[in-house]
């Protein structure tokens, strides 16, 4: 409660001041708004999903941390690599679509782990899955950066920047926070060999005991991927909302023209 008391003061304060250090006022272009809130829900989920993962192969399968890095890796390189092509294919297309299947294999990627996530899921199946999540997340955040900035221009495009970026970092906390929270009430209500313990209990299972617990801790599990799927349905639901990019050869045509009705007000 603190903490969002000082969030709603922070956000009067802002709207006050002349120079503010995040001026949400430019919250009220359409493009800023619209990418702003899709970007705050897609990180959200997404790096919930990212710390979901590895306490599901280490706490529930009773593996190491240094396998949880190697199955994460095929997920880490496809999103790396995605990234790179979505960047450049956004200033050729309408960068919506490019968000709109972004967003959309996120969501089946997320929906597969709460059908198929179980105690004895094969970790080749749960790597595939990663790769469609990486194709997916690497289709979406820098598209929907470039859709959001569409429509400012000048002195207002660093400070719209500096609200994309700092709402990525701010919804990545809330997001991770969630997860790890409804992760250990479900953990605690499902098995009763962990005593209230949570994560922490857990890991002090022993191999006896996590093999009774397994099936109840991996179901807790699927069932935290609900978060981030609801969070995905909704940013996707925000993502319609998005401008229509205005396309640069229709600019250019349309002042041609202009110059051919107008030659002397072209030549001024």
């Amino acid at each position: 409660m603190i903490g969002l008391g000082l969030l709603i003061l922070f956000v009067l304060r802002t709207l006050r001041s002349r120079r503010p250090l995040l001026d949400l006022r430019l919250l009220r272009k359409r493009s800023l708004a619209t990418g702003s809130g899709a970007m705050l829900l897609v990180a959200g989920a997404y790096f919930g999903s990212m710390m979901i993962g590895p306490i599901y192969i280490q706490a529930v399968r009773g593996d190491s941390a240094t396998t949880a890095g190697m199955i994460m890796i095929p997920q880490g390189l496809t999103t790396g690599v995605v990234a790179q092509i979505a960047s450049r294919l956004v200033d050729r297309t309408d960068p919506r679509r490019v968000v709109w299947f972004g967003i959309s294999a996120t969501i089946v990627a997320t929906t597969l782990m709460t059908i198929v996530l179980d105690h004895d899921t094969p970790y080749p199946v749960l790597i595939g899955i990663g790769i469609v999540m990486g194709l997916g997340i690497g289709s979406t955040f820098m598209p929907l950066m470039t859709a959001a900035l569409r429509g400012v221009d000048g002195p207002d495009t660093g400070p719209s920047t500096t609200i994309l970026t700092t709402g990525n970092q701010f919804a990545s906390a809330i997001g991770a926070a969630l997860a790890a929270t409804i992760l250990t009430s479900l953990f605690n209500s499902r098995s009763a060999v962990l005593d209230g313990g949570g994560m922490t209990g857990v890991q002090r299972l022993s191999p006896d005991q996590r093999a009774v617990a397994a099936p109840h801790l991996a179901s807790a599990v699927a069932d935290t991927y609900l978060l981030t799927l609801g969070l995905l349905v909704a940013s996707m639901i925000v993502a319609l909302w998005l401008p229509r990019a205005v396309e640069p050869s229709t600019v250019s045509r349309t002042a041609v023209d202009d110059d051919l009705e107008h030659p002397l007000d072209a030549s001024k």
